[in-house]
């Protein structure tokens, strides 16, 4: 069944040019000259340093805890590392010569700590509080960067569109804007490095975009899917029936409120074209977005709280894993508790308090360990994947909130 899509989707073509990289001020990347050159089985750790003076990338040998390399950040610093490690990209805001913070993309070798490129990242998302998830979501190839951002009209409060751009890493250019009705939303890669899924909050829906093509002859396909939530979803359910409820074009949405609330993990199924959605009163969703059928997978109880919509990247391999609350933490240790499912049958096969509250979890790529941050605390928290076993706790940097394993 095909559906008329409900989500205005403008595509913006263009590319950016490469700033020479003789020409790049000193002062916009800084690393550790001294730094072992051998960059796998290291942790990469975003200190957001709670000033504009102190963010960085820190670079970490999870056995001992010691930082081997930093890379230096600029204001509100968000990262994303290649999948096989080899490449990391920091995008952070500096202050030009007309002292207005203008955003940049840096792109580092990790195996020397060089600086490849300098390039223009206008309208990168601003965040009002130090602590913030990541809106770069590197594809499982390596070879897309999905870049969450906002523009801005001077004259009006707030972000007048919401929109999605699309970096190649190959040709190091963005390929296209997508733009999108509402800011209720979270990006999820797809397997396949043409195609990603824009998961609604609001809307109970999700849209698929594959972008083919390069820089300057891009060719974009749509697919719009419903998702047909159970009657107890009362919220996301009204949302779904009434999509045009919602204010003016991307209005701001916290994805711990709204409508779409019911929301949490989202997740890649084995299943080709499959994603599966775990709700807050524990039902399980598979959505088919070729027959764009819903499937319900069953209900656990007790699956705690969560802050919103949480898209996990590392769902490839037989388990995924997501963070949720037992009681009432705050927003800098948002949970306490680690959910492990299988994601083919949906069902959960572990579960484990947490020594310490974390803001954020991650897994490693060979799915032997997760990585907890704690924000407040200045504190990673090594888990052993397959027990659910804490192996071991360190301090790092001034304030992180992210940690990617490259491994």
């Amino acid at each position: 069944m095909s559906h008329v899509c409900r989500m205005p989707a403008i595509f913006r073509p263009f590319s950016l040019v490469l700033i020479i990289l003789s020409a790049i001020p000193n002062s916009h990347a800084q690393e550790n000259q001294a730094a072992s050159g051998d960059a796998s089985g290291k942790l990469y750790v975003l200190d957001a340093g709670n000033s504009r003076k102190k963010p960085q990338v820190l670079v970490v040998d999870p056995p001992n805890g010691k930082i081997i390399r930093t890379y230096r950040a600029g204001n509100q610093p968000d990262m994303a590392l290649s999948p096989d490690g080899k490449q990391l990209y920091i995008s952070s805001s500096f202050e030009n010569a007309a002292s207005s913070m203008e955003n940049f993309l840096d792109i580092y070798d990790t195996a020397s700590g060089a600086l490849l490129n300098h390039i223009s990242n206008p309208e990168a998302l601003q965040h009002k509080i130090p602590v913030y998830g990541t809106s770069m979501l590197m594809s499982p190839s390596g070879k897309r960067i999905y870049i969450e951002k906002y523009h801005w009209v001077p004259e009006r409060l707030g972000p007048s569109g919401c929109y999605t751009s699309v970096f190649d890493t190959e040709s190091r250019q963005f390929l296209v804007d997508i733009s999108v009705s509402n800011c209720g939303h979270a990006v999820l890669p797809a397997d396949e490095h043409q195609t990603f899924y824009l998961v609604s909050t609001t809307e109970a829906a999700i849209d698929t975009f594959t972008i083919t093509g390069r820089a300057g002859s891009v060719n974009t396909a749509h697919q719009y899917t419903s998702i047909s939530l159970p009657p107890s979803s009362t919220g996301a359910r009204a949302a779904q029936k009434n999509p045009d409820t919602a204010t003016g074009p991307c209005e701001v949405v916290s994805r711990s409120t709204g409508a779409g609330k019911g929301i949490g993990p989202v997740f890649l199924r084995p299943q080709q074209k499959t994603l599966g959605l775990i709700l807050e009163n524990g039902s399980r969703l598979s959505v088919d977005l070729s027959s764009e059928a819903t499937t319900p997978m069953g209900q656990e109880s007790g699956p705690g709280k969560w802050s919103g919509i949480q898209p996990i990247l590392e769902s490839s391999g037989s388990s995924v894993y997501f963070g949720t609350s037992q009681g009432t933490n705050s927003y800098f240790e948002r949970y306490d508790r680690i959910v492990r499912i299988d994601p083919a049958t949906m069902a959960t096969t572990g579960t484990m308090a947490t020594s310490l509250p974390f803001f954020e979890v991650s897994r490693s790529h060979d799915e032997s360990t997760l990585f907890t941050v704690n924000p407040e605390r200045a504190t990673i928290t090594v888990i052993d994947a397959p027990s659910l076993r804490e192996i071991k706790q360190f301090s790092v940097g001034v304030q992180p909130i992210l940690a990617i394993p490259a491994f």
